[in-house]
């Protein structure tokens, strides 16, 4: 299964963590795409994907700026559900 790392970062913080996720999964073996949110939507996600999510948080909760446009087309009703794609969020 392809697996892809995502992150949103306000501060690096989350960016962060995010490499040293992604570079554990390459010493294990994996092979993971390691992609800002702010450069892939959730067109992106490889069909039959393990997605990880990376994401700070603000505010209420709110997505940082460089996420907020892949969380905004997840409430898409025309978009998909994501069936075959296994995912885990980290917030």
């Amino acid at each position: 299964r392809p697996v892809l790392v995502l992150w949103a970062s306000q501060t690096g913080n989350a960016e962060d963590l995010a490499g040293a996720v992604a570079r554990r999964l390459a010493a294990a073996g994996r092979a993971p795409r390691l992609r800002s949110m702010a450069d892939c939507g959730p067109a992106d996600v490889p069909a039959g994907a393990d997605l990880l999510v990376v994401s700070s948080t603000f505010g209420d909760g709110e997505a940082p700026d460089v996420g907020a446009g892949f969380w905004d087309a997840l409430a898409d009703p025309e978009l998909g559900p994501f069936d075959d794609v296994r995912f885990a969020v980290l917030a």
